[in-house]
């Protein structure tokens, strides 16, 4: 790899043939638990028409299938064996506590949990309880010296969810997708120019551009689509799309619709 690999295929066992101690950070999505993904909902704020019921709220397919505590455990062994520095892990709250015992469990010395506050998050449609107003990262490290660039600042990012509006019907294009401005902090407070960043479960890629963008390197996998889902997007796709467009200091849908760079042939 140059500055980065996207991997096709299933993470683990793609993981298990990676050096020990390989990867400098890493920076995972991974599925979340069964619970999370039969509850989740969507919903839209525009007023009804004759046709449409935009009020009414619907079930969301995640694109993927949820983990289970024995998956969990997997990923979080294969973290701890490859990682040098930071790993940070994004889950429910509800989750946080299971992520946490399996990277301990592993090696890795518990170290925070942190909180990404989603701004212009989903409301709670019943109503009879407060809505989930963030998402967990469960920050651990191998024992010994620790250093991150944040100083004393406190473990929580606010920053608004990707949502296709106000002119930006572009921007969403995965159903868990994290801000790029959120992934940006995020490297700036744990990593260093030149490190190697590795995400699991690479999406749209968020972390990837991220990583590019503030001259890090990035290494990634992203899973084909599910047999007998023919509604599911082809998120590899997406993610080189996204990876290849940053290499040109294009927005991934300008460079799917075929916009050269400024500088094309000079």
């Amino acid at each position: 790899m140059d500055r980065w690999l996207l991997h096709h295929g299933p993470c683990l066992e793609w993981m298990r043939g990676l050096a020990d101690r390989s990867i400098d950070h890493v920076v995972a999505d991974p599925p979340y638990d069964k619970n999370t993904h039969s509850k989740s909902r969507s919903g839209r704020n525009l007023p009804d028409t004759k046709l449409f019921a935009c009020r009414a709220r619907r079930a969301v397919d995640f694109g993927f299938d949820p983990l289970d505590a024995a998956g969990i455990d997997e990923l979080a062994r294969e973290y701890a064996r490859l990682v040098r520095r930071w790993v940070l892990v994004f889950s429910s709250e509800e989750l946080a506590h299971v992520w946490r015992e399996a990277l301990v469990r592993h090696g890795l010395q518990y170290v925070r949990t942190g909180a990404w506050v989603k701004q212009r998050g989903t409301p709670q449609f019943t109503g009879d309880r407060p809505a989930a107003g963030y998402e967990a990262i469960t920050v651990a490290h191998p024992r010994g010296r620790k250093r991150w660039n944040g100083g004393g600042k406190a473990g929580v990012w606010t920053h608004p969810v990707v949502a296709n509006c106000n002119g930006h019907r572009d921007d969403r294009v995965h159903t868990t997708q994290k801000p790029l401005s959120l992934m940006i902090e995020l490297l700036e407070d744990f990593t260093d120019p030149g490190d190697l960043i590795l995400d699991s479960h690479a999406g749209s890629a968020t972390t990837g551009v991220a990583a590019l963008r503030l001259g890090r390197r990035f290494l990634g996998a992203e899973l084909q689509p599910r047999p007998g889902h023919p509604e599911d997007a082809d998120y590899f796709q997406v993610a080189t799309d996204a990876l290849m467009a940053e290499e040109v200091h294009l927005a991934r849908a300008d460079y799917v619709r075929g916009q050269l760079p400024l500088l094309a042939g000079l």
